[in-house]
């Protein structure tokens, strides 16, 4: 009769499970879908009597009907307590790693806002929005366009504020029901 080496069996076993576990971890992942949602403001009163929509810009996302919008409180307080709001607008875009990244933008003059949002460690969203008619006129008496550029680590379902000293973003991410559909590229 002979020994049988108990270490045996698992190391012929580790070299399948690591296989098993490989071929797991080369199949792509499906990026989650969520709905994206910014309210762009500036300080003033006067704001009209709906929050304006955006626009849809080229190969970007279709904006969502006023009836998904969960920022309408949000804007209707803004409004109240003295500011303007430029532009309401919700979209869904997947987000997968950065180097796959889907960029929406949506506008509604003077206001325009580019949102890129992507997993890396985490939710990142990037915000890059502008407003013409506020900065300082260039020499061809063009009026001046402020810009915001921030990127920030967030997290589902919370306000997330973008701040510059003439105009302001307001922006919520949250996941969207599996069953939802996804915008195509």
């Amino acid at each position: 009769m002979t020994k049988r080496d108990p270490g045996r069996p698992a190391a012929l076993l580790a070299p399948l499970l690591l296989v098993a576990a490989g071929a797991d971890a080369q199949q792509p992942a499906v990026p989650a879908v969520y709905q994206v949602e910014v309210v762009v403001f500036q300080p003033g009163g006067g704001a009209p009597a709906a929050v304006p929509g955006p626009g849809v810009l080229p190969g970007s996302p279709a904006p969502l009907a006023a009836t998904e919008l969960r920022l309408g409180a949000v804007a209707r307080r803004l409004t109240a307590t003295g500011y303007r709001p430029l532009l309401h607008a919700a979209w869904r875009q997947p987000a997968g790693a950065r180097i796959q990244a889907w960029n929406a933008n949506a506008a509604n003059a003077p206001a325009s806002v580019g949102a890129l949002l992507y997993q890396q460690g985490g939710l990142v969203l990037e915000i890059d929005a502008t407003v013409a008619g506020l900065g300082p006129p260039d020499p061809a008496g063009t009026p001046g366009v402020v810009r915001i550029r921030e990127t920030r680590r967030i997290r589902n379902g919370n306000l997330h504020y973008f701040d510059h000293p003439d105009f302001g973003v307001i922006a919520s991410v949250r996941p969207v029901s599996a069953g939802a559909a996804a915008p195509s590229e």
